[in-house]
């Protein structure tokens, strides 16, 4: 008989093996005797790393970390839809690096109302043989009651100053403490080198945040009836109700961007 893969309460997926770096030293810092272990799936021997843990109610949960071996809108599916369907986890969530507008800071948290990607659409020649993008975008979004969440959500705050004490190597001014921010997230092919909020703030004036998955890892998700759209807190882990799964989507602070990196939590 063949051997069934684990089930795990939790996936953590990440576009980059150093964002998966993070996320396994972060949860050994904070969890006491907590070691993850490397391992491979069954069916597509893809490398991930597993731990197990205890919530704040003293139950049990097992985590799984794991990489993209690409990343991007194309891959994003492709990688999630296996991970489903192998481990069926109660809880799914993504970890990386997004862009933010300039008037957003390192470590501020951000709820992805919404997701699209903006590059799908028709482009035409213009005047003085400019071509020009006349977009398409199709939106995918948690349902409203998971925003409310979101906007009563309070127990990221502590960790997050820590972590960005941390990163400067002082106490944080009152300004600098990290916000809630709740805006659409905007998805491409392609890493931005430039400044692209302008040209898309045109057609969103909401927009102020940009990666390559999110709006992928949306769709993706939406297409499973079987996984209902829900949540839990975060950055802590809350109770789950049992056989129900719930799926968060998050950034963490990096270098993608040229202009700020910016950490963003976009909860199915």
């Amino acid at each position: 008989m063949e051997e069934q893969s684990p089930l795990f309460d939790i996936c953590i997926l990440c576009a980059l093996p150093e964002e998966a770096e993070a996320v396994r030293n972060e949860f050994e810092d904070r969890c006491q005797q907590i070691s993850f272990q490397p391992a491979f799936t069954k069916k597509r021997k893809y490398p991930y790393w597993h731990a197990i843990f205890k919530n704040l109610r003293e139950e049990p949960l097992t985590v799984l970390v794991g990489t993209m071996p690409f990343t991007g809108p194309v891959e994003t599916p492709i990688f999630v839809q296996a991970i489903l369907d192998e481990f069926r986890p109660r809880f799914i969530a993504m970890t990386g690096i997004c862009a933010g507008d300039r008037n957003r800071a390192i470590g501020d948290l951000v709820v992805a109302s919404y997701a699209f990607h903006h590059d799908v659409g028709k482009i035409e020649g213009g005047k003085e043989e400019q071509d020009f993008l006349r977009p398409e975008w199709r939106t995918t979004g948690p349902q409203s009651r998971i925003i409310m969440y979101a906007q009563a959500l309070t127990t990221w705050k502590r960790p997050l100053i820590e972590m960005k004490q941390r990163l400067l190597g002082r106490d944080l001014l009152l300004e600098e403490h990290p916000r809630c921010l709740i805006a659409p997230m905007a998805s491409g092919m392609a890493v931005q080198g430039n400044y692209p909020f302008p040209r898309l703030q045109e057609h969103n004036r909401k927009v102020e945040f940009l990666d390559q998955e999110v709006a992928a890892f949306y769709r993706t998700l939406q297409e499973l009836p079987e996984v209902p759209f829900q949540t839990a807190d975060t950055p802590r882990l809350l109770s789950m109700d049992n056989n129900k799964p719930c799926i968060l989507q998050t950034r963490k602070t990096g270098k993608r961007s040229k202009r700020n990196g910016n950490n963003f939590v976009s909860p199915f």
